[in-house]
């Protein structure tokens, strides 16, 4: 997909998805960019009209349309129930490349349990601090408590540098510093997508808002797709949505304006 100056992210995505709706694949983040972010990760809320626009936009793109996040597989399901859409999750160890379809996680994607003990004795040392077990990482927030980011990053970056293993990277987020396994991103996820399923030989459409969203947004320009970021402007997109709401509002426009609603209700 050319470069362009125009800085419309709405428009660059409606042109994207409809122009050629068949050589098109749209790849999402999912919190900070479809839905708000939220104290703890377990209050979000994704509203029935969202759900509705995502089943209609998996139709129009004849099944080219993923979610790409942090959140395993399993739990973007819960969320985002009754749909279970295509996706790359805990960044990218599980992949699923056709909605309803089996999970596979890459080999070795597992957070050892040392590590996970660690982090678990870090959070303990701190009032107010969640821990967020996942299969391939681990997660620290520190929402409540963001005068201890400085602090928490030195002892997460001491914990990654003595560890015996020699095979961990941390991801700092919007207050959360995640500990996973090397080897994977949203941007390998996003590769091995577009390798099968209904995704094969289309061009990439990613938006995403976070730091590690950033590689994932690289792949997709490279590729010659479209890359749009969200809340900030990202080296390699093309532009930004100034919200996530912002998003669901050009989504919503988008299946209004190809004529292709979802008529099944989605309760909220």
């Amino acid at each position: 997909m050319e470069s362009t100056d125009k800085k419309d992210a709405g428009a660059l995505l409606q042109r994207a998805l409809l122009g050629a709706p068949g050589r098109t694949a749209l790849f999402l983040d999912v919190d900070g960019t479809l839905i708000d972010i939220a104290p703890t990760p377990g209050a979000v809320h994704v509203a029935g009209s969202l759900l509705r626009d995502l089943e209609s936009l998996q139709s129009i793109l004849g099944g080219a349309l993923a979610l790409l996040s942090g959140r395993s597989i399993e739990t973007l399901d819960q969320l985002f129930a009754p749909l279970a859409l295509a996706a790359g999750g805990e960044h990218g160890a599980q992949i699923r490349p056709c909605a309803g379809g089996p999970v596979t996680r890459a080999p070795g994607a597992l957070m050892p349990d040392h590590v996970r003990a660690e982090i678990d004795a870090l959070a303990a040392s701190h009032d107010d601090l969640l821990v967020e077990h996942k299969g391939a990482s681990v997660a620290l927030h520190f929402r409540a408590r963001p005068e201890l980011e400085q602090e928490l990053s030195h002892a997460v970056a001491s914990m990654i540098s003595n560890d015996r293993t020699d095979s961990l990277t941390v991801l700092p987020g919007k207050a959360v510093l995640e500990v996973k396994q090397t080897g994977f991103d949203k941007a390998s996820a996003l590769r091995r997508l577009l390798a099968q399923g209904p995704f094969r030989d289309r061009v990439p459409v990613f938006i995403g808002d976070d730091v590690t969203d950033e590689c994932a947004i690289a792949a997709a320009a490279a590729i010659g797709g479209l890359a749009l970021s969200v809340g900030r402007a990202v080296p390699g997109a093309h532009a930004v949505f100034d919200s996530p709401a912002a998003v669901r509002r050009s989504l919503a426009a988008i299946v209004r304006a190809s004529g292709n609603p979802t008529e099944k209700p989605i309760a909220s």
